[in-house]
């Protein structure tokens, strides 16, 4: 099946995968505001801090406790883009796009919850100094300003790996190497869900729940993996190798999923199933699948692109506004007298306006007074003359 060049991935967005992406965004959303508010334990400079009151909602526990699962769809999502994005690209200009997309929101929003973290006194000033610090540049050991940042780490980790690929002077290096990789990763998970079922191979399935795990891909590569088979099939076809692999990473991302639903507060301390993360991720990432397959075959057009696009871009600032500014705003209101559901619903909404607001006002200015709109004019320059 090959890919002619007026396809989408070529003019750099597919509509599903922006909306999906958004979707994505919005479950971490209502399982941190509706879920891990009440339930995350006081005094580690989380969201339950940053909301100053106690209010449950308990009825939200069967749609909201699972909505971690968000991170790992974005993981599959983003596999698939930054793949996309690297195709044809040089190192540099690589490095230039991701930094460009990523430190305007990430310094903007990281400097609003050291402020809020400062005022309201979760942590002193030189922890919460170091905090900002380690944040800024994404160091991948926390603690963080925000808790959320960690998610960010781990894809910086990530983009380090596609720019290691753009220096190897062999173009299918990416396709080997996530060959062996999820080789690798299929044999740990196979063992820990064996170990999951009968209660044995305690070793492996410490290190699997570990954070580190998280920052060799251990637990968070299966979806990455994913992203990119995916992407290596819609890109060159489909043959029975991507096939293959694509089955198997799923597989793989369904295992380190399941195991992770088992050591959080939901399925241990309120007794929800188990089975439910994997299968939301697995309906949502046959989403991702059916609209990547239906634009190969039908363009839904430039308005209707442009708009998902501008949903898309409000994902990134959404995720880390959501957190400690949405918590401290969500207490704020409770303080006022809302009610707690109204209260959840305006702080969601306000979330969205605040990251349209950055979107579409504050970004472009952020990114003219770093330089980086100068850097990309400069860049565009070079690939011209080149």
């Amino acid at each position: 099946m090959p890919r002619d060049d007026s396809a989408p991935a070529r003019r750099g967005t597919i509509i599903g995968l922006d909306l999906l992406r958004l979707c994505a965004a919005l479950l971490v959303v209502f399982y941190h505001l509706y879920f891990f508010s009440w339930v995350e334990p006081r005094g580690d400079a989380g969201i339950s801090d940053a909301v100053g009151r106690f209010v449950a909602f308990p009825a939200a526990l069967p749609f909201c406790s699972w909505g971690w699962i968000g991170v790992d769809l974005f993981f599959v999502i983003s596999g698939f883009v930054i793949t996309m994005s690297a195709h044809g690209k040089t190192m540099l200009n690589f490095a230039v796009g991701r930094f460009a997309r990523l430190y305007p929101a990430l310094l903007c929003f990281a400097l609003l919850s050291f402020v809020i973290v400062l005022g309201t006194g979760m942590l002193p000033p030189g922890r919460a100094a170091r905090a900002l610090l380690r944040t800024l540049v994404l160091f991948p050991q926390g603690p963080w300003i925000d808790g959320v940042i960690w998610t960010l780490t781990i894809e910086a980790l990530f983009y380090a790996m596609i720019l290691f690929t753009l220096l190897r002077p062999n173009g299918d290096w990416l396709r080997r190497a996530s060959g062996w990789m999820l080789a690798g990763l299929a044999l740990f998970w196979t063992l820990v869900l064996i170990g999951d079922c009968m209660g044995s191979m305690a070793p492996l399935r410490h290190i699997a729940s570990a954070y580190w795990a998280r920052v060799i891909f251990l637990s968070t590569g299966p979806f990455f993996l994913l992203g990119i088979f995916g992407y290596e099939a819609f890109d060159r076809g489909i043959s029975a190798r991507r096939s293959l692999c694509i089955i198997t990473a799923t597989c793989v991302s369904l295992a380190a999923i399941y195991h992770t639903a088992l050591t959080t507060e939901g399925v241990r301390d309120f007794h929800q199933s188990p089975l439910v993360p994997g299968a939301v991720w697995l309906v949502m990432s046959l989403l991702c699948a059916g609209t990547v397959i239906g634009e190969m075959h039908y363009d839904p057009g430039k308005r209707a692109r442009a708009i998902a696009r501008q949903l898309g871009l409000l994902t990134y600032p959404l995720y880390l506004v959501h957190d400690i500014p949405g918590g401290f705003l969500l207490g704020r209101l409770y303080d006022l007298g809302v009610a707690p559901w109204a209260a959840g619903a305006l702080t969601i909404l306000a979330a969205l306006l605040a990251s349209y607001g950055f979107v579409t006002v504050i970004e472009p200015r952020l990114r003219r007074w770093l330089g980086i709109e100068a850097l990309r004019r400069w860049q565009r320059t070079e690939m011209a003359l080149s």
